[in-house]
């Protein structure tokens, strides 16, 4: 208490010269200024790096500055950018970002390479050494199958690929090992020859050596008997169906891990987490193909009721697409998803010998076919459901080769990276662009 019964006043730190008298007007404590982040303080552990300055909401007078979420500090920025950056150009810029200008750019990319692709491939086709057998009877001279066969040969454009056999009997089993696409037997005794074709093997191209054969008989003054001992099933038109089967299982393959890799969101794919895909795609696999199996034999009656063989190569099919779709995302993030396309759909999806056979397709489509999962799952189900598994050895180390390559590069990948995670080299480039983006709003 003073000497005049007035209390004196409390003294506060930082009250001025006035704190002692409790009469003038009390003035507001000193604020030290907010360090900004990154500015002579090392950052916390756990903090995200890369943090844009300016990130907080300015403060009003009299309050406490406090620092905003980053979404919604980015909203905040990116609304006011809009307001006062520019109109037109400002609402473009947030409507079409980089990220998105990219991604639209891709697509339009593949979709240009899917026309030049299926057109390239389908606009002209024209056989090409397409292997064919040559005999004659057994009482004729062998030379008339020689100079038969160099004959056919010497044709213009190199339609057909002609070696001599020592009797039909031989030339039949070369239809039905796969290896030949049509025997001529020559008659001495008449004007009449005799083709033999096996069109299960592809109806397209016995079309095709028929009418081949049939101008250089004509041209010779001769006739031309046709004989097809293995044509496709009677519900199998053009012999189609193996194609789509396939074409259906590696959709599904494809389609599954893509789904299985987004429902991730921008987590770090683990070992863990993968192994558990692939697991999932296995499964997925066995049962989809199955049923795949099922409604091309028993139940649509469109290729013989060979259930276990197609399930099995439909497993491989299924899986290896699976799989290495999803060693592409591992390695490039969504990005990934796009170079399946590319090579499942764009690339292999008209080079597989489906509605045209290899040998009609142009050099490039005839040359990559036979080592894409579609083509060689097709003739994998051709060979089995027509010709007793004949040929199918290639086709089945190609399917298992890219099911394995998917999971070697996958882990390979992770453990590289180290520790088992890893986001991709699209999500880096997409952080890249989004971080670029972002930098660009403030300016």
């Amino acid at each position: 208490m003073t000497r005049a019964g007035i209390p004196r006043a409390v003294s506060y730190p930082g009250e001025g010269p006035q704190a002692g008298n409790g009469l003038g007007p009390k003035r507001e404590p000193e604020r030290r200024p907010e360090a900004e982040p990154g500015a002579g303080a090392e950052p916390e552990a756990g903090a995200e790096p890369n943090r844009e300055r300016g990130s907080e909401l300015r403060a009003e007078p009299g309050e406490k500055a406090q620092a905003a979420p980053p979404a919604a500090a980015h909203a905040a920025t990116r609304q006011q950018s809009g307001a006062h950056g520019g109109g037109l150009m400002g609402e473009l810029r947030d409507a079409v970002t980089p990220r998105a200008f990219l991604l639209v750019l891709g697509v339009g990319l593949l979709q240009l390479a899917f026309i030049a692709s299926y057109i390239g491939a389908f606009h002209n086709p024209t056989p090409h050494q397409v292997p064919v057998s040559v005999t004659v009877p057994a009482a004729a001279p062998a030379s008339v199958a020689t100079r038969t066969a160099a004959q056919l040969n010497a044709l213009s454009g190199d339609p057909l690929n002609a070696t001599v056999v020592t009797n039909t009997a031989d030339g039949l089993a070369k239809l039905r090992d796969r290896s030949s696409f049509g025997l001529l037997e020559i008659s001495p005794t008449t004007t009449t020859d005799h083709l033999f074709l096996a069109s299960a093997s592809g109806t397209a191209t016995a079309a095709a050596v028929t009418a081949v054969l049939a101008r250089a008989e004509t041209r010779a003054g001769r006739h031309l008997g046709v004989s097809d001992i293995l044509p496709p099933g009677s519900g199998d038109h053009n012999g189609l169906s193996a194609f789509y089967l396939v074409i259906g299982w590696m959709i599904g393959g494809y389609l599954a891990a893509s789904l299985l890799g987004l429902s991730a969101g921008a987590r770090s794919i683990t070992l863990n987490r993968v192994t558990i895909r692939l697991a999932a795609l296995a499964v997925y696999a066995a049962i989809t193909s199955l049923f795949g199996a099922l409604i091309a034999g028993p139940w649509l009656h469109a290729l013989p009721n060979d259930i276990f063989g197609l399930w099995g190569i439909g497993i491989l099919v299924v899986f290896a697409a699976g799989a290495f779709t999803t060693a592409l995302m591992t390695m490039a993030g969504i990005i990934g998803i796009g170079i399946a396309i590319l090579i499942f759909v764009i690339a292999g999806n008209p080079s597989a010998g489906g509605a045209y056979g290899w040998q009609l397709l142009p050099p490039f489509w005839s040359a990559i076919g036979p080592w894409l999962p579609p083509g060689a799952g097709t003739d994998a189900v051709r060979g089995a459901a027509y010709f007793s598994n004949a040929g199918i050895t290639r086709d089945l180390l190609v399917l298992g080769g890219y099911a394995l390559a998917g999971l070697i590069l996958t882990y390979g990948t992770l453990l590289l990276i180290g520790h088992g995670r890893h986001r991709g080299l699209a999500a880096r480039i997409v952080d890249r662009v989004t971080l670029t983006e972002h930098r660009s709003s403030h300016s």
